[in-house]
């Protein structure tokens, strides 16, 4: 039983990590860099959890409201979606924002997806030897969330890098905030309807992961259509149709 469960908690995400590796089709990212953002993952969700839980003591310690809802409202979105954005994020930018196989822009939706995969693979691993076993609605609530987040944080995190490469600071700060912004808003969200537990809650998170899910899935594919390469890299130019292609994914 206990191996069935492992199998549940890794397997998926591995699988979700072959469907976006497939869409990078153009140049293949090294292995070598995707095993340190995976084990980047991991690092930075036993951060997430150790910042979490030192600040969810002392929230606890100062906290004389009756609102359990208003709790948890901090709980989601300051000590849970917070520190694990910021950390993937610091991953991400560690390994991946100097080096010379960050030259396209799918490439970032991989590194996203890659870091956010060992979050995901690490949490559902420590909740089944806590002891909580393991249920099948709680992984696949867990990694849709994850992928969501990280998809988005890919596309703002690619904008921020070829921003650089054109020499816009004000754009590349910009798209930077909005890199670690918006999946912090967007995972908040997650773990705000999953803490309530309440059936209304429950149905609104259903429905908010279905249909960001669908967005997520056909971003990825036209991200993947429309992979450029970035520009200010080595003096190289996009060509026309480069350019243009650029161009289509300028939708947020």
């Amino acid at each position: 039983m206990l191996a069935l469960a492992i199998l549940l908690a890794v397997f998926p995400s591995v699988l979700v990590f072959a469907v976006v590796y497939k869409f990078d089709t153009i140049e293949k990212e090294p292995t070598s860099l995707l095993i340190k953002l995976f084990i980047g993952g991991i690092i930075a969700f036993s951060l997430a959890m150790l910042l979490g839980g030192l600040g969810r003591m002392g929230l606890q310690s100062i906290y004389t409201g009756k609102s359990l809802m208003l709790f948890q409202f901090v709980d989601s979105f300051l000590l849970e979606a917070l520190p694990e954005q910021v950390f993937i994020f610091l991953v991400i930018c560690l390994f991946t924002w100097k080096d010379k196989e960050f030259n396209y822009t799918f490439d970032a939706v991989v590194y996203a997806v890659t870091t956010a995969l060992g979050v995901t693979i690490a949490g559902n691993l420590m909740h089944i030897f806590r002891g909580n076993g393991f249920k099948v609605s709680y992984l696949l609530l867990s990694l849709v969330g994850h992928v969501i987040s990280a998809v988005f944080m890919g596309y703002f995190y690619g904008k921020a890098k070829n921003s650089e490469g054109l020499k816009e600071t004000g754009a590349t700060r910009m798209y930077l905030v909005e890199t670690l912004l918006i999946p912090i808003v967007m995972f908040g969200i997650y773990d705000f309807c999953l803490q309530i537990q309440t059936q209304f809650f429950y149905v609104f998170l259903i429905l908010y992961e279905i249909v960001c899910g669908i967005i997520t899935v056909v971003e990825i594919v036209y991200l993947s259509k429309h992979d450029t390469m970035l520009t200010g890299l080595a003096d190289v130019e996009l060509t026309e149709q480069e350019a243009a292609s650029f161009k289509e994914t300028e939708r947020w």
